[in-house]
């Protein structure tokens, strides 16, 4: 019996172990993807700052006077 009662605690605390490991696995997957999705969102503000600056028409005299026109046009 002795030697039962130690495959048996072996295999509960390699359960215990892969179990761990597959939750952390999942956590950081977790993590990875929110990661990602607060990116893209991120990349968006960008592109639509960027189309704002590139719709507005350089041209006109009060932009080029315009002490905040950081553009340099």
């Amino acid at each position: 019996m002795g030697w039962l009662s130690l495959i048996a605690a072996l295999v509960k605390l390699a359960n215990l172990a892969l179990g761990y490991a597959s939750n952390n696995q999942l956590m950081d997957a977790g993590a990875a993807k929110a990661i990602a999705t607060n990116l893209q969102g991120t990349l968006d503000a960008i592109d639509k700052a960027n189309a704002a600056r590139r719709s507005v028409d350089h041209s006109a005299d009060g932009v080029r006077s315009d002490p905040d026109n950081r553009d340099g046009r």
